[in-house]
């Protein structure tokens, strides 16, 4: 680690009275937001030499900014500032109030369900020991400078230090959606594992990536405080996909080819966090050859979830660009959807309204799960998946031509649409409120 800020807190605290109800699931969201915060202070440290994260006015404002915790008024530096300002905010958005997990039901009603349930948890106090507070810092001291460990005070949430609650609001017992809600800056979630030993976490899984990949932190910490957890295929319990609706028409006029576009990604030298996927994402050497066949066909290029990386310059610049707020009604009508990386999420839409997609790739990936792997091969064996060295790739590309000039009517085989069934559709639904 860059800067060990958990040792402290694990050692001070094993020496304190504390002991949760919920210990061990309390200390492994602990954990997973000081190495989160590690990687972070790795990503800004390698945009500049001497910008610490805990040292340089610009990164304390902006992450004060988007924890809710900076009274000052830091408007200035960030608009003079603002690409790098998107950058913090990339690592610090979790902390919206009312945060309605992936997963969860977008029915009005429910929505105001969790709302409540958020106003009550807000109004929870938290019994803090001090002692254990105080100790903490006092042995940061001895290792970090006064400033930065100032600034810790300030980010590290007193809940951290909590012994427990002081009130009892009769919270439910069994929380449902993404764990990585627990993650949230205002630590609503972490309060409600602060209330009893009855207290349940049914996770699930909430976009791609997951059950795809043998070293992803996030999927790990999720699955680790949940009791049960549910993916879309690829874990051993699984659910029908739960982010996307069956669609209705919304764009008839939106056809064609759509690429979708990945974002940048940081890959540290010094910090292992999920390396192995994100080398993947780094992947950019087969982008030129793919685009030189599909741009005959005037695709147009959709960044997704947000701006497109700089990696695409010549493709934004030399073909179609559009952007959209509605990536899924956007290409429902579409006759092949692209994608230059595994994992995307969006291929869990195309799969569940059967939209025709094709995944491109430089190489064949070494990390994947075992699932995962059988499921990409057999993709890559029916032709949805092509890979730059492919031996007969100009064979494949032609047979793509085919499709897209209308001489082919479809690129599934009933085999396949039956296959994709039996690994993503024949699992149970559950209610998330």
């Amino acid at each position: 680690m860059i800067n060990d800020f958990l040792t402290p807190y694990l050692k001070i605290r094993k020496g304190s009275s504390i002991n949760l109800v919920n210990e061990t699931k309390f200390l492994q969201v602990v954990t997973f937001w000081f190495n989160y915060f590690d990687f972070a202070n790795d990503f800004f440290l390698s945009q500049k030499k001497d910008l610490n994260l805990l040292n340089n006015d610009l990164i304390r404002k902006s992450i004060f900014h988007f924890l809710d915790v900076y009274d000052g008024k830091c408007g200035i530096i960030l608009d003079e500032n603002i690409k790098f300002h998107h950058k913090i905010a990339a690592f610090f958005l979790f902390g919206k109030k009312g945060y309605l997990p992936s997963g969860v039901s977008a029915n009005l009603s429910d929505k105001i369900k969790f709302k409540l349930l958020f106003y009550k948890v807000n109004i929870l106090k938290i019994k803090i020991d001090s002692k254990f507070k105080d100790d903490y810092f006092e042995e940061c001291y001895s290792s970090f400078g006064i400033e930065t460990v100032s600034v810790l005070r300030w980010i590290i949430p007193d809940v951290f230090f909590a012994s427990g609650l002081s009130s009892d609001n009769n919270l439910p017992h069994i929380l449902k959606g993404s764990p990585l809600c627990f993650f949230d800056f205002n630590y609503n979630y972490l309060k409600l594992l602060l209330q009893s030993e009855k207290v349940q976490i049914i996770g699930f899984q909430h976009g791609g990536v997951y059950g795809e990949w043998k070293n992803n932190p996030y999927e790990i910490y999720e699955k680790s405080i949940s009791d049960f957890y549910y993916g879309w295929g690829f874990f051993e319990n699984n659910i029908i996909q739960n982010r996307f609706k069956k669609l209705k028409n919304f764009f008839p006029e939106k056809e064609g080819i759509f690429w979708f576009g990945r974002d940048e990604c940081y890959l540290s030298s010094t910090v292992d966090f999920g390396n192995s996927i994100l080398s993947h994402f780094k992947e950019v050497d087969h982008l030129e050859f793919f685009y030189k066949f599909f741009k005959k066909f005037n695709f147009k290029f959709l960044p997704h979830p947000r701006n497109g990386s700089v990696v695409y310059e010549k493709i934004i610049n030399q073909s179609f660009y559009d952007s959209t707020n509605d990536s899924a009604n956007y290409v429902l009508n579409a006759k092949l959807v692209l994608f230059d990386c595994l994992s995307h999420t969006l291929l869990y839409h195309c799969l569940f309204n059967e939209i025709p997609f094709l995944i491109f790739l430089n190489k064949w990936p070494t990390e994947l799960s075992e699932k995962a792997s059988d499921f990409y091969t057999v993709l890559h064996e029916n032709n949805l998946l092509l890979i730059k060295g492919d031996l007969n790739i100009e064979n494949k590309l032609a047979s793509i031509s085919e499709y897209l000039n209308g001489n082919i009517e479809s690129l599934y085989s009933k085999d396949f649409n039956d296959y994709i069934k039996k690994v993503f559709f024949s699992h149970k639904t559950i209610d998330l409120i």
